[in-house]
Parts: structure tokens; C-alpha cells; sequence
């Protein structure tokens, strides 16, 4: 089962949100979300060990049952393996950590089998644009890889995306052109076109009334789509507020 599906299926079973999971696993809200809208079929081994102990689940279970022995192998690596010092050791122990073959790894480098055999066997040095590359490949950190400062893996966390997430929301182009226009406006106008909006929809405690879908269309069939035009509007409509 990928790993998308699995943690939707921890998530449901506790009854948690994205907000809560990335709060537990010290993780931010946009790599949870990340994870599941872009039905993520593995993840950086760094985000598994903290989703692993901050929904208290095992590796075993967050891998699925036909990715058991893998996550087994990775846990015995952390557990059972005697620190590392060196870099050749640390490569070595990266690789098994991986579960990756040397031939793999080296795939990922895009260089020789023998060239993983030597570092690993402590026959040459890995020189500095390679130390570079397998901390990009990897997301390993290069002052781990160098000296041993924690932690191991960097996790890269996903920018946000407002035209992926109105996508993901189910929002229209010109519900996009519109949030984007009122995003450009200064902060002073927001405010105010947000105060009227309250107003327009909202009783005397401050509760939005409920509204269909056809009354917010004939309320706001006016907006202009152009953002200047629209600006120009709460302009308008901030100087008959002042007293």
C-alpha cells in the first residue's frame, strides 16, 4: 500500500487532521499535506522516523505489509549498528539505512559500483563535490556526513503553493484571479473590504448568516475582475466609513 493511503488510514483511526499530525510529528502542515495530494508512494526516511513517533506507529506499519523487512532493516541498522566516525562508515551505514544495494546507490550518484565498494571499504576518500552530491541525493546533512553533528537527515519542507491549493480546494480560475487580486491589496483595504463583508453577511453578534449560493452571486456580481478596478472599489467604500 503506498504511503499516502496508510497514513490517511492512521489519521482516520485516531481522528486526526493534517493540522494535528504536523503538530505531533513536529512536522509543518504543508509536508503532512504534501505527503497525501500528491499521494506520496514513500518519503524522506527522516519524515518516517518522525511520523513514526509522533503518531506511535511503528516503521512496519507506516511501510505497509509488503515493505515489512524493509522497515525492519531499518530499524535494526539504527538500533543494533555501532556508531560510525568515519565517512566511509557513515556512507556504509547510509546505504544499508537506505536499503539500497551498492549498484543502486551508485545509480543515484551516477557513478561506479566499485566507487561505493571503495569508500565503504575505506580505499579512497569521497571528495568534496561528492560528499555534496550524496547530501542532495539523500537529504543527509553534510556537517553529519563531515564531523557528526546531528541531526542525519534534513528534511525539506514543501513551499506552499496557492494555485495547487485552490486547485486542491476545488476553486475556479476566477475564484484564483479573485483571491489573488484581493491579496494585492494593502493591508489597510483588506481589512476594510473584510469588515464589509461581515457586515453584508453577518448578524449582530457577528455570526454569518447562512446564505445560498445564488444570494452571494447577486451580492457580489458587481466585483470587478480587474485588480485595480477592484482596489479603486474598497477605496471608494473605506472614504464612506470615515467620520
Amino acid at each position: 500500500m503506498e504511503f499516502y493511503k496508510i497514513l490517511l488510514e492512521i489519521m482516520e483511526e485516531q481522528s486526526l487532521k493534517i493540522a494535528d499530525v504536523a503538530r505531533l510529528c513536529k512536522l509543518t502542515d504543508s509536508t503532512v499535506r504534501s505527503i497525501i495530494t500528491r499521494k506520496n508512494k514513500t518519503v524522506a526516511l527522516e519524515v518516517a522516523f518522525k511520523l513514526s513517533k509522533g503518531l506511535n506507529v511503528s516503521l512496519e506499519r507506516l511501510n505497509g505489509e509488503t515493505q515489512q523487512s524493509t522497515a525492519k532493516s531499518i530499524s535494526n541498522t539504527i538500533k543494533d549498528n555501532p556508531p560510525v566516525t568515519t565517512i566511509n562508515e557513515k556512507i556504509k551505514w547510509l546505504r544499508k539505512s537506505l536499503s539500497l544495494t551498492q549498484q543502486e546507490m551508485a545509480d543515484k550518484l551516477k557513478i561506479s559500483r566499485s566507487n561505493i565498494a571503495g569508500y565503504e571499504a575505506g580505499k579512497s576518500e569521497p571528495a568534496d563535490a561528492m560528499i555534496a552530491l550524496i547530501c542532495k541525493e539523500f537529504n543527509v546533512n553534510e556537517h553529519w556526513l563531515r564531523n557528526g553533528t546531528e541531526p542525519i537527515f534534513i528534511v525539506k519542507e514543501e513551499k506552499f503553493n496557492l494555485d495547487d491549493y485552490a486547485q486542491e480546494c476545488g476553486a475556479s480560475e476566477f475564484d484564483l484571479k479573485l483571491l489573488k487580486a484581493y491579496l494585492g491589496l494593502d493591508k489597510e483595504i483588506r481589512d476594510a473590504i473584510m469588515e464589509q463583508f461581515r457586515k453584508e453577511l453577518g448578524n449582530h453578534k457577528g455570526i454569518f448568516k447562512p446564505v445560498t449560493v445564488q444570494e452571494i452571486q447577486e451580492s457580489y456580481s458587481a466585483i470587478p475582475n480587474d485588480p485595480s478596478e477592484l482596489e479603486k472599489l474598497a477605496v471608494t467604500d473605506t472614504n464612506k466609513n470615515v467620520i
